[in-house]
């Protein structure tokens, strides 16, 4: 097995524990553990929220006026730039379409080496969650295609956001790389009634999970209007919304009967995923779902929005429902028939769980490594004949 050096761009990788951070950790260490050499370049932190796998070489960098826990990358050059060209990679992987993940394609293309993207994040679609940004989608939607565009190749999640591409005009060549989901860590085993009760759900009440970053694009106004119309019916139920963010504080006064334990990782999340009755997820603008996969996994039928991320993991009527996004009393009433028909509540939850059982990590991880190898036999720079500097 050939050993290969790769350089990957992202805007987070050390700064918050989201879906991209967690799922280039995980791709960096299944490559090391397979021989490679990794070196990844994004912004710093004064104190890391993950321990980054791989090489890590922080790069210049500002914070996210709106969200300032995150931070914008600045560039590569510098101490930066000294090591990658110390490094000189086989491929060049970039994961953001920023000013450092536009460097690193301008890299690839001046020193002749194939160049890949990753589609993490829908970044025209959060354009929709703010009067004064609204009018930008259009633009950022051309922004994302030109930069997409000039690399080999594009990594989507899901067959459905693959499709949103396409009508949008993306002509770059794209390939699936889906998810996995640890089974060992969720699972329905891990349902605790004395969890419950520490967070004062009662016995007969229907725990109805919301799971994200508490930020304005996941949805939360839906979420807050949702939970209102199930208090106005009378339903015998308990929100609980596990996370934190910008959000939290609105979400306490809007929705008071909410458990909120805030940010919760490990065996602790695990657990409040299967001491719940059901997972509700109104956002429309992921492009995978992490969170959906992992709520399936743990025995829940989903209740999403009919959008490109739980498109593609959801069997509308089988593993949960599908509802039109920004449909409030659509949602609703979906929780209402869970919560009143507990047996179907649980047929569903085995199917969603029999579901979840087929994502392996292993396999799209290999899928897309083996995507690597296949682009750099194309490359005229094959990964054995190339000098190294370093």
């Amino acid at each position: 097995m050939t050993s290969r050096r790769i350089l990957l761009l992202t805007g987070n990788y050390v700064n918050v524990v989201d879906g991209v951070a967690l799922t280039l950790n995980r791709l960096v260490r299944f490559l090391v553990d397979r021989g490679d050499e990794v070196l990844v370049l994004a912004p710093g932190a004064k104190q890391f929220a993950l321990e980054p796998a791989g090489r890590f070489v922080a790069v210049p960098s500002a914070p996210f006026a709106l969200q300032p826990e995150y931070r914008v990358a600045l560039g590569l050059y510098g101490r930066a730039r000294r090591r990658v060209d110390a490094f000189s990679p086989d491929l060049v992987h970039v994961a953001t379409p920023d000013i450092l993940g536009w460097a690193g394609v301008r890299y690839a293309r001046r020193h002749g080496l194939p160049v890949v993207g990753s589609f993490h994040s829908n970044l025209a679609s959060y354009m929709r969650f703010a009067w004064f940004t609204r009018l930008l989608e259009r633009p950022v939607w051309g922004q994302l295609r030109r930069f997409y565009d000039d690399c080999d190749r594009v990594y989507v999640p899901t067959a459905s956001m693959e499709q949103e591409l396409r009508e949008h005009g993306f002509r770059v060549e794209t390939q699936l790389w889906s998810r996995g989901v640890d089974l060992r860590r969720f699972t329905p085993d891990r349902r605790s009634e004395a969890w419950r009760r520490a967070h004062g759900i009662a016995p007969d009440e229907f725990a109805v999970l919301f799971v994200a970053r508490l930020r304005w694009e996941k949805g939360l106004n839906l979420l807050a209007r949702i939970f209102r119309r199930l208090d106005e019916s009378h339903v015998r139920y308990r929100p609980v919304i596990v996370g934190d963010g910008v959000g939290r504080d609105w979400l306490r006064r809007e929705v008071p009967r909410a458990v909120m334990p805030g940010y919760l990782d490990g065996e602790e999340l695990a657990t409040a995923y299967a001491s719940s009755d059901a997972f509700l997820y109104p956002s429309e603008t992921d492009t995978f779902g992490n969170v959906t996969l992992e709520a399936m996994a743990s025995g829940l039928p989903a209740i999403c929005a009919d959008a490109p991320g739980a498109r593609s993991l959801v069997r509308d009527g089988k593993t949960g429902w599908l509802v039109s996004p920004g449909d409030e009393p659509g949602f609703a009433a979906r929780v209402a028939e869970l919560a009143a028909k507990r047996e179907r509540q649980r047929e569903l939850g085995r199917a969603a769980l029999e579901h979840a059982q087929t994502f392996s990590w292993s396999a799209c991880l290999t899928a897309l490594s083996d995507s690597y190898d296949e682009l750099l036999r194309r490359s005229p720079r094959s990964v054995t004949s190339r000098p190294r500097t370093a």
